[in-house]
C-alpha cells in the first residue's frame, strides 16, 4: 500500500511538471526586456542587425515601424528601395527620409527578419527637444527608434514599471499568463489620427486630447493652451504647468506637471502623455479594438528604486514641486 501511494505521488508530480512545462512552452505571449538610460530614462530595447548589437528607443509617438540614424546606416548592408517617407516634428519642421530594405534584423527575442527601415537625419534629433533653450547632447542614447506599428498586430502591454513589453494576440492571453490583472486597469478608447494614438484626459485646464508618446521624456502641452499666469518658469528657459489633477476616464492620477512646448498647429492633439507617466503606470494597447488599458494609481511601484534619481524626483519631490523633476531631466 505504501509503495502504491509513493508511485501515485511520483506520477502526480511528473504529470504536474509536464503540464507546467507544456503551458510555459506553449505560451502565446512574447516578452521584450526594456532598459533605461540613467540621464533621461528613455525606454530602450536591444536589437541585433547583421550580428552587431544596437539599442532602439521605444517611441509610441512614431508612425512607422523602424528608424535608424544616418550614422548607424553607414555600418550595415542595405538595399535602397528608391522611396521616402515624409514626416514632421512637433514644431512642424518637415523631413524626407529614404527607406531601405535591411536583412538580418533581430528584435529580441524574435527571430531575424528583413525590415523596411527609414534613415533618420541628424537634424531631427537636434530639433525635437521640448525646450529650444536646453540643448540635446550630441550623441543620442539610441541608434534608432521603434514605432507603434511594430506592435499593431498584437495586444501590447507596455509595462515599463517592470522593465518589460509583453505582446500577445489577445488580451485574454496576457491575463491567462499572469502578465496583467485587468481589474487593476481602467479602459478608454483611443483613436489613430495623422499616424498617432490619441486619448482624452482632464487637467485643471479641462479636457485635453493627448498623444500616447513614450518617445517624449515627460508629459507636455501646447504653450498656447495655458494661461501665462499659470506657467512656472525654469532657470534654463523652460516652462511647465503644474496641474492639481490628472483624470483619465474618471480616475484621478493626482498632481501632475506638464512641460510646455511651442508645438505646431499641425499637431492634431493638445499635447503628449509622455514616458514619465508610462514609468509609473503600465499601459496595454489593444489595437484590434482600439482600447487602451491604463494601470490605476496604486502607490509606490516595487521596481522604481532601480532608477535612482528618477525614483527620488518622481515619488518624493513631485507632489511638492515639479521643479526638480524637470530641472534634472
Amino acid at each position: 500500500m505504501k509503495n502504491k501511494r509513493l508511485l501515485f505521488f511520483v506520477l502526480l508530480t511528473i504529470l504536474g511538471v509536464s503540464l507546467y512545462v507544456s503551458v510555459s512552452h506553449n505560451s502565446s505571449c512574447i516578452k521584450i526586456p526594456v532598459f533605461f538610460t540613467a540621464k533621461s530614462f528613455n525606454p530602450l530595447i536591444k536589437s541585433e542587425i547583421q550580428g552587431k548589437a544596437y539599442s532602439l528607443l521605444v517611441d509610441s509617438g512614431a508612425c512607422d515601424y523602424l528608424y535608424l540614424s544616418r550614422l548607424t546606416f553607414e555600418g550595415i548592408q542595405k538595399i535602397d528601395l528608391g522611396k521616402t517617407i515624409s514626416t514632421h516634428d512637433l514644431r512642424g519642421n518637415p523631413y524626407k527620409w529614404p527607406i531601405y530594405s535591411v536583412p538580418d534584423v533581430k528584435i529580441e527575442p524574435q527571430e531575424s527578419a528583413t525590415y523596411e527601415i527609414a534613415e533618420e537625419g541628424y537634424e531631427f534629433h537636434e530639433n525635437t527637444s521640448l525646450w529650444n533653450s536646453k540643448k540635446r547632447i550630441s550623441k543620442p542614447d539610441s541608434h534608432g527608434r521603434i514605432g507603434w506599428q511594430f506592435f499593431k498586430n498584437y495586444c501590447t502591454l507596455i509595462d515599463f514599471p517592470n522593465s518589460s513589453i509583453f505582446m500577445a494576440k489577445y488580451l485574454e492571453d496576457l491575463e491567462n499568463d499572469g502578465f496583467i490583472k485587468i481589474d487593476n486597469f481602467i479602459s478608454l478608447p483611443f483613436t489613430i489620427e495623422d499616424g498617432v494614438l490619441v486619448v482624452s484626459i482632464q487637467t485643471d485646464l479641462g479636457e485635453s486630447r493627448v498623444i500616447l508618446d513614450t518617445g517624449s521624456t515627460f508629459c507636455a502641452l501646447k504653450s498656447g493652451k495655458v494661461d501665462p499666469n499659470l506657467v512656472t518658469l525654469l532657470p534654463h528657459g523652460g516652462r511647465y504647468f503644474p496641474s492639481s489633477k490628472l483624470i483619465i476616464k474618471g480616475c484621478d492620477f493626482g498632481h501632475w506637471g506638464f512641460a510646455l512646448g511651442d508645438f505646431t498647429d499641425r499637431l492634431i492633439a493638445d499635447g503628449l502623455l509622455g514616458c514619465d507617466f508610462f514609468l509609473e503606470h503600465a499601459v496595454c494597447l489593444d489595437f484590434q479594438n482600439k482600447i487602451a488599458y491604463i494601470q490605476k494609481p496604486g502607490g509606490l511601484l516595487a521596481t522604481q528604486w532601480k532608477r535612482g534619481k528618477y525614483y527620488l524626483t518622481q515619488f518624493f519631490l513631485r507632489n511638492s514641486s515639479d521643479f526638480q523633476k524637470f530641472e534634472d531631466l
